[in-house]
C-alpha cells in the first residue's frame, strides 16, 4: 500500500517534501548515534554543530516541518493521501523518539563522567554496531518503499531488542552483578539501546504493515 501511494507523489509536492524530511531525519539520527556513542566511550566532545543536542534540535525541526507539510497538504486536498499522511506522521513520531533516546545515551557520560561497563564492552560494542548497520537499512527500505526489506529488518533486529531486556533483568536480579552506579549505568544503557532498536523497527513496520499493525511485528518473532 505505502509503495503504491508513494509512487503517485508529485516531485516537489508537500507530501513529497514530508517524505524527504523523514528520510533526512534518519540521516541525522545516524550521525547523532555515532557522535553520542563515541562521546560515551571516549569522553571527547563532538565538534561544534555536531554535538548531540544540536543534532537533536535538527531532528525535532524536521519532524515539525514534516507535520506542517502534511497538515497543509490535507487542508488543501481534504482527504487525499490521508492514509499516507497517517503513516508519515507515525514515522516522524518514532524517529523523534529515537533522537530522545540517543540524547539519553549522551547524557550518561555527561552526568556520570568516567564510566565502567563491568567487562561488557564487547557485547555493547556489538549492539552498537548492529544499530549502525540497521540505520542505513531502514533508510534504504523507506527510500525504496521496500516492504520485503522492511519485514526482514523487523525479523533480524527484534531479537537484539529482546536481548537488551534480558540483560536488564539479569543485572537487576543477580547477586553477582555490579551494584550502585555501574549497575544503574548498564541498566540504562541497555534500555536506551533497546528503545533505539525498537523505534527503528516501528519505522520498518510502517513500511511493510497495514496502518493498524504499525508497531506490531510478525507473530513468529514475538
Amino acid at each position: 500500500m505505502l509503495k503504491h501511494l508513494l509512487s503517485l507523489l508529485k516531485k516537489g509536492s508537500l507530501m513529497d517534501q514530508a517524505y524527504g524530511e523523514a528520510v533526512e531525519m534518519i540521516n541525522v539520527l545516524g550521525n547523532m548515534f555515532d557522535k553520542s556513542v563515541e562521546y560515551l566511550h571516549s569522553g571527547k566532545f563532538p565538534a561544534a554543530g555536531e554535538d548531540t543536542y544540536t543534532l537533536d534540535k535538527r531532528v525535532n525541526l524536521l519532524e515539525q516541518k514534516l507535520r506542517r507539510h502534511i497538515y497543509n497538504h490535507l487542508v488543501l486536498n481534504k482527504q487525499q493521501d490521508l492514509y499516507m499522511s497517517l503513516i508519515l506522521v507515525q514515522i516522524g513520531v518514532d524517529l523523534e523518539r529515537v533522537g530522545d533516546y540517543i540524547k539519553n545515551i549522551y547524557d550518561l557520560r555527561r552526568i556520570i563522567g568516567d564510566l565502567s561497563f563491568d567487562g561488557r564492552e564487547k557485547e555493547l560494542a556489538d549492539l552498537e554496531d548492529k544499530i549502525r548497520k540497521m540505520i542505513p537499512q531502514v533508510r534504504a527500505a523507506l527510500e525504496n518503499q521496500d516492504d520485503v526489506s522492511a519485514t526482514r529488518i523487523q525479523n533480524e533486529y527484534f531479537p537484539f531488542a529482546k536481548s537488551c531486556d534480558q540483560r536488564v533483568e539479569e543485572i537487576l536480579t543477580s547477586a553477582e552483578e555490579p551494584s550502585g552506579q555501574t549497575a544503574a549505568l548498564l541498566v540504562l544503557y541497555y534500555r536506551y539501546l533497546k528503545r533505539v532498536i525498537a523505534h527503528f523497527i516501528n519505522v520498518a513496520s510502517a513500511i511493510s504493515n497495514p496502518y493498524d499493525r504499525i508497531g506490531f511485528h510478525p507473530d513468529d518473532i514475538i
